[in-house]
C-alpha cells in the first residue's frame, strides 16, 4: 500500500491520543477520506499517522502547524510498500506493529 507518514514528535506533555484523534477528525470536515489512516502512539511526546493519501498528509500537517499544537515537530515521510502490520485505529495503539521504527 502506497502511503505517507506524519512524524509527529516533540508533542506539549498535555498532549493527548484523543486530542490527535481530533485533529483527524478536523481534517475529515475538508471532504477528505480519511477511513483508511491508523494511528500509532508509542510515546507520550511521539505519535505516527498512516495517511493513504498525501492530501490528507498534507491536512494534518497544515493543522499539526498551526495554533492546536504549535511547537511540535512534523515531518511527512512517503513509503511504498510498507513492511507495516496494520489495523484500523482504536483506543488500543499498541496493537499496531511497526517494522521499521
Amino acid at each position: 500500500m502506497t502511503c505517507y507518514i506524519l512524524r509527529i514528535t516533540d508533542l506539549p506533555e498535555a498532549f493527548t491520543y484523543q486530542e490527535l484523534e481530533a485533529i483527524i477528525a478536523m481534517s475529515g470536515s475538508w471532504n477528505l477520506d480519511c477511513s483508511d489512516m491508523y494511528i500509532d502512539q508509542r510515546r507520550s511526546d511521539a505519535a505516527f499517522v498512516f495517511c493513504p493519501k498525501k492530501v490528507v498528509a498534507e491536512c494534518i500537517l497544515h493543522v499539526c502547524t498551526g495554533e492546536k499544537v504549535r511547537g511540535c515537530a512534523v515531518k511527512i515521510e512517503y513509503c511504498d510498500n510498507p513492511p507495516y502490520y496494520l489495523v484500523p485505529h482504536t483506543h488500543r495503539p499498541e496493537k499496531i506493529k511497526l517494522g521499521l521504527w
